[in-house]
């Protein structure tokens, strides 16, 4: 025993030492100990908290401090934790206090906030130490009272402090995996050597690695090796998107937004840490790009929108303005060509020597063709901005050929040429269409074949075929013997402007319009225009048109009634003078239609504005009122208004519409104003006396209160006025129009 006495010795020394440590040290050390561990706690209670409220304060920059609610779900502790907390912001106001005020004594740990490496204010977690204190007295009381047994202590004691640290680390390491594992965001850390050291579920689920395990402690190039197999991207592409390469961990912060291969846009920061570790965070913004993507899209759809709307407006504008120019100048223009053509035909029905009536011929050949190209032009100008209208009437294509013969016989014969009509094939009795135009293209390639042949012959084939179903073909082909076309002019024969070349247009004059309009319509009306043709040996024009079937033609108004002798019959058989009133404020067309109506028995008054002309139906039963639309004072629409408004013999008196405005926009006010008939200037002598004539039989009667009816309406008027088989129409072509005029007069 007594060579145990050194060890008793030494082991009762050791128990009293233990004893004395267990009633001093030990009760001291263990509330060190336990002080440092629940700093510890607290420290990373704090720590993690903070960073918490950095995050939520990162998303919610501005309104963070008014929503201590919100935080408070941000941080709030487990029911078993007895801690306090206290957040503030940089200027020490408070923001957050959450929990019961710890009992003396009580320990305190604050821990910043910093967003963005800038600190924007605090949080203090406190709790209590009174229940170590009652431990730690009652390891004092157990300490001596265990003391005889100092051996077992001094082995069991610092086993139990080493589980509870060792449990107390534990659970902090569970919640650190459990905070990396539920982040937004996908996050690697890595050591000073370069090596993965901490990565979570988000990263891996990010870059396709099947779990983290298979990627702790891989080194950068292992890595990158790593995801650029998973990822399916090359080396330097994947290290470029980590920001993992090696030679950039030198920058203490980095941020980047990268585009994966697969369409993904990655956030990408990167902070470095002491001892050269440093940790890499990484966001997918993928969904709040594309709605930036798409909302940037739809702010640049509604500016293109814009610019269109405004460019389709400036659009409109021009071609108002445009139209607004054209009317004013085919006003201004056909006003001094009326006189110019009437009293030129006025003289030319007079007696003259040879040279007076080739100088007052060449004069009048002049002005029609000036006449022509204005025409041309208001008919190009309509088609281009596609207003012209097509009417739809019934129609004999037979007369229509034959008009061809009245027209442009005579002036084939006067250069000497043969001029002939065939028909191949039965003609169609009647069709719909619009026979105005029809007459317009068809005269238009007749006169071009006269002008360019000087001598040989002309001929025109009327070929019809039926198509079926209620339809049926016409087709009219132009046959000259003149100059021919060149191959290389004849893909832009057709064109606006376009002649064949130089010297045609030096020696034939034109606008080169013609063809142009004559293609548009023929495409206007569903048909085709084509031409062949050999230079120096003459050409061929074909204008195909299928159109539908019609029971029965209007009645064509003879080519070769004289308007003359109508109107001298009418006035016999009236017994009495006729009475006309002129409402015009041109003293010069009012002079040409005097000069017009000169040697018939008629009575012509006239009117310089409407006003006048208002005021003198009052006085005066007349026949006729020949109403010009533009004038001072009271413009003609208004005075048809004011006349028609009176009711009784004014209501039904014809008026007849004389104006320089020739578009269809033109007829249809006149018509709705309550005008009967529409002539455009220049007026020709012939259509005005059968325009008269006309509606002094369709009205005279009633005018005069002969008989009782109900007035007809202006739309009933403009069926005889508009008729498409009259020659007389006042929509023909500057061509047909022109040749008709000289032909009836």
């Amino acid at each position: 025993m007594q060579s145990y006495a050194p060890l008793r010795r030494l082991v009762s020394g050791t128990a009293l030492f233990v004893a004395l440590a267990i009633g001093t040290v030990v009760p001291a050390g263990f509330v060190v100990q336990h002080v440092q561990t629940e700093y510890k706690v607290l420290r990373f209670k704090a720590r993690s908290n903070a960073g918490k409220v950095a995050r939520y304060i990162y998303m919610h920059p501005i309104l963070w401090q008014y929503q201590g609610d919100r935080i408070l779900d941000v941080v709030t502790l487990p029911p078993e934790d007895t801690v306090r907390q206290v957040i503030t912001d940089r200027n020490n106001l408070e923001v957050l206090d959450d929990g019961a005020l710890p009992a003396f004594p009580a320990l305190r740990v604050q821990a910043p906030i910093i967003v963005d490496n800038v600190e924007v204010g605090s949080l203090t977690v406190a709790t209590s130490l009174r229940p170590l204190a009652l431990q730690a007295g009652l390891v004092l009381v157990l300490s001596w009272a265990l003391a005889c047994a100092a051996f077992a202590t001094v082995r069991w004691l610092p086993f139990r402090v080493l589980d509870r640290t060792i449990g107390e680390l534990a659970r902090q390491r569970a919640w650190f995996e459990a905070a990396l594992e539920h982040m937004t965001q996908a996050l690697c850390m890595f050591d000073e050597n370069h090596r993965v050291a901490v990565v979570n579920g988000p990263f891996a689920a990010m870059f396709g690695a099947p779990d983290t395990a298979s990627l702790m402690g891989l080194s950068v190039t292992e890595l990158v090796e790593r995801l650029a197999k998973d990822v399916g991207m090359d080396r330097y592409t994947c290290a470029r998107v980590l920001l993992l390469d090696a030679t950039e961990v030198r920058d203490a912060a980095l941020s980047a937004v990268v585009a994966l291969a697969d369409g993904r846009r990655i956030v990408i920061s990167r902070t470095r840490m002491r001892a050269g570790s440093w940790v890499a965070t990484f966001e997918d913004i993928t969904d709040r790009w594309r709605a930036e993507e798409a909302e940037g899209d739809r702010t640049r759809a509604l500016a293109e929108s814009r610019v269109l709307r405004e460019r389709a407006r400036a659009a409109q504008e021009t071609s108002r303005a445009k139209s607004l120019f054209l009317a004013t100048m085919s006003h201004e223009i056909r006003t001094p060509m009326n006189a110019v053509l009437g009293l030129t035909a006025s003289l030319l029905d007079g007696p003259l020597n040879e040279e007076q009536r080739r100088v007052l011929t060449t004069i009048h050949d002049s002005g029609e063709s000036l006449l022509r190209i204005l025409n041309d032009i208001l008919d190009y100008s309509k088609l281009e901005a596609g207003r012209l209208e097509l009417e739809d009437l019934a129609f004999s294509p037979a007369v229509v050929s034959e008009t061809l013969q009245a027209v442009m016989g005579p002036r084939a014969a006067a250069k000497g040429l043969s001029f002939e009509i065939r028909t191949t094939g039965a003609l169609p009795v009647a069709l719909r269409g619009d026979p105005g135009r029809i007459r317009q293209i068809l005269l238009n390639l007749v006169s071009n074949a006269v002008k360019f042949t000087d001598r040989g012959s002309v001929t025109v084939d009327a070929i019809g075929s039926a198509f079926g179903a209620g339809r049926a073909v016409m087709e009219w082909r132009v046959t000259d013997t003149g100059i021919g076309i060149a191959a290389d002019t004849m893909d832009s024969l057709f064109g606006e402007f376009v002649q064949a070349d130089g010297s045609i247009n030096r020696r034939f004059g034109g606008s080169g319009l013609g063809l142009a309009i004559c293609r548009r319509l023929a495409e206007q009306m569903g048909g085709t225009i084509a031409v062949e043709s050999r230079f120096g040996h003459g050409s061929t024009f074909t204008f195909r048109v299928d159109l539908p079937v019609a029971a029965v033609a209007e009645t064509a108004v003879p080519p070769d009634v004289s308007a003359t002798a109508s109107m001298e019959t009418h006035i016999a058989h009236l017994g009495r003078r006729l009475r006309i009133l002129v409402a015009e404020d041109n003293q010069t067309n009012q002079f040409v239609i005097r000069q017009m109506l000169k040697g018939l028995d008629i009575q012509v008054d006239t009117a310089n504005d409407g006003m006048e002309a208002v005021n003198a139906i009052d006085r005066l039963d007349y026949d006729v009122v020949c109403m010009d639309v533009q004038m001072p004072e009271m413009d003609g629409l208004t005075a048809t208004r004011a006349i028609r408004a009176k009711g009784g013999r004014q209501a039904l008196v014809p008026i007849i519409a004389l104006t320089g405005n020739a578009f269809q926009e033109d007829v249809k006010a006149c018509l709705e104003a309550g005008m009967n008939a529409f002539i455009s200037k220049p007026v020709g002598k012939n259509l005005l006396l059968q325009t008269i004539v006309t509606e002094m039989s369709r009205q005279g009667d009633a005018v005069r209160g002969r008989r009782n009816g109900l007035p007809r309406t202006p739309d009933a008027t403009m069926a005889r006025a508009e008729s498409e088989d009259d020659p007389l129409r006042t929509d023909l072509s500057p061509v047909a129009l022109t040749v008709i005029s000289n032909h009836r007069g």
